[in-house]
């Protein structure tokens, strides 16, 4: 009877057991990619196919009628294989594996230090030729010696010159290559320096639980990095200000500022439509609807606006969107310096994209609705907003010129927007919350905004000398369980952030820190 038990059992998880695809499938499906990477622009390029071609025809994006063909054959195309190398050790494999292959077509960043653009895509790696190669980029990126990063997703943490003193909030994280861009810069200066332990942490945050634990498990391959790290999962529109009071001022002076900002340099890398990742995914093209960028506008400008008032006087902030659309690029950057005036201004990025091909962001652009028609007025639609129409505005207007955009045919990347925005001022309360307006009066006094205490909260510990013998000074070391059975080293830069603030108790966190490893007997 156990035997038959046994027997029955196994058949049961064999039936279970999902059905692997055929190789011969797997063949076909690849060979149609080919396919359709070689012939789908082959022939001359035919106006209004999509609607994705349809608005890039409408709107022109500082694209001449000659690029156009070019344009379209880039995006049709996949991506090359980009990746930035994190130590020595892997910078001397690399050098050998890239000796092997001397026809490779290895380009350097010149803004980002050790990073490398190669001239074949995931589909020609493939190939048993690049076998050496291949093994190389997946052994390492595992282990964390390298992380494989767009080049355009590499150029807004560029752009902000993050030192070993910078506070720094990655406000839309996942999955989380510019988070371990910015770590990598914390520790290369204060290592130039002399410091093993710069003064300065990144905050990782994301709305998503899950991409936040993928977030986590990510600055873990880091190493002893991870230790000036946080991961919270907040809703970026709203996220918390720890140095700021808990309970509301009973007095508040005439146009009187709000809580300062507490952040050196924020990465504002919003959610968007996502048609500058075409090379990634083709499928993007042909479901893409003008829908996409109205519907994200109104949320890209609030998020954006939260950056700002997180950011320090003197500070910088890149927004940045992997989009096309100027709704959701230009429009968002326009509004703000509206809200905002005086208090912020966009910086040229100047010297800092040598050896990159950029173009100036537009000033003038075209509103449709959902399906594609142009708009006039934004009463002609029930999605539409004020803040989708390009300013009247000179100075607004040459303001929106310092944008950056890259085009995926002149750096064979994605396609993607930056603006690099500088804090100048405090932001003042805006009239109706001004003592002696009538809105002022019927305000809530005294109004706790988050509890005083959590029920899964980090607390301090004692560790024993053998976990702690391969780090320096500079660390305090947290738990999260009474059993305490799992330790973290934090900076104590980060810690005094995180745990010693006026509004710690509202951070949701989920990770901080490196973990420590076990000793046995504990």
């Amino acid at each position: 009877l156990i035997l038959m038990d046994a027997e029955v059992s196994i058949r049961t998880q064999v039936q279970k057991r999902k059905r692997p695809r055929s190789r011969g499938l797997c063949r076909a499906r690849n060979k149609r990619r080919q396919n359709f990477c070689a012939v789908e622009y082959s022939r001359p390029f035919e106006k209004k196919e999509t609607d994705f071609e349809k608005y890039v025809l409408l709107q022109q994006l500082e694209v001449n009628e000659q690029e156009l063909d070019h344009f379209f054959r880039t995006l049709s195309k996949p991506l090359p294989i980009t990746f930035r190398i994190r130590n020595d050790a892997a910078k001397l494999k690399w050098e050998e594996v890239r000796a092997s292959f001397p026809d490779l077509g290895v380009h350097e960043l010149p803004f980002s230090q050790e990073s490398y653009q190669l001239s074949v895509g995931r589909e020609e790696i493939k190939d048993p030729y690049y076998r050496v190669l291949k093994d190389w980029l997946s052994k390492n990126t595992q282990c964390g010696n390298i992380t494989r990063q767009e080049t355009v997703s590499m150029i807004p943490v560029a752009l902000l010159g993050i030192k070993q003193h910078h506070r720094v909030l990655d406000l839309c994280a996942s999955p989380g290559s510019k988070t371990t861009q910015a770590l990598d810069l914390l520790y290369d200066d204060a290592l130039k320096k002399g410091k093993l332990v710069p003064k300065g942490f990144v905050v990782a945050n994301d709305l998503n639980a899950r991409r936040a634990y993928v977030l986590a498990n990510r600055c873990a391959r880091l190493g002893r990095r991870a230790s000036s790290s946080l991961v919270s999962c907040h809703n970026a529109e709203k996220f918390p200000n720890v140095e700021a009071p808990l309970k509301r001022e009973k007095k508040s002076a005439e146009g009187s500022p709000f809580s300062p900002g507490l952040f050196d340099r924020i990465i504002c890398d919003v959610p968007c439509s996502g048609d500058g990742t075409i090379r990634k995914d083709l499928k993007v093209k042909k479901v893409w609807q003008p829908g996409f960028g109205l519907a994200l506008h109104k949320l890209q400008l609030r998020i954006a606006m939260r950056g700002i008032a997180l950011l320090r006087v003197g500070g910088y902030m890149t927004y940045s969107t992997c989009s096309f659309n100027p709704i959701e690029n230009e429009a968002v950057v326009a509004e703000l310096l509206k809200r905002f005036p005086g208090c912020i201004e966009i910086e040229h990025p100047g010297d800092s994209l040598l050896g990159i091909k950029w173009r100036p962001g537009i000033d003038t652009w075209v509103v449709t609705n959902e399906l594609g028609e142009s708009l006039s007025d934004w009463s002609q639609s029930s999605v539409t907003h004020p803040t989708m129409w390009p300013p009247l505005e000179l100075e607004l207007k040459s303001s929106l010129r310092k944008c950056v955009r890259i085009m995926p045919h002149d750096n064979n990347t994605g396609g993607f927007f930056i603006t690099l925005i500088r804090k100048t001022a405090e932001i003042p309360r805006p009239k109706w919350m001004r003592k002696g307006s009538a809105e002022y009066t019927q305000m809530p006094r005294e109004r706790t905004f988050f509890p005083q205490e959590k029920a899964h909260t980090f607390r301090e510990v004692e560790v024993e000398i053998a976990q702690r013998k391969d780090l320096p000074n500079g660390y305090r070391f947290f738990t999260r369980s009474r059993s305490r059975k799992s330790i973290f080293a934090v900076s104590k830069h980060l810690a005094s952030h995180a745990f010693a603030s006026i509004g710690s108790a509202r951070l949701n966190i989920v990770s901080a820190g490196k973990k420590l490893p076990s000793v046995e007997g504990q």
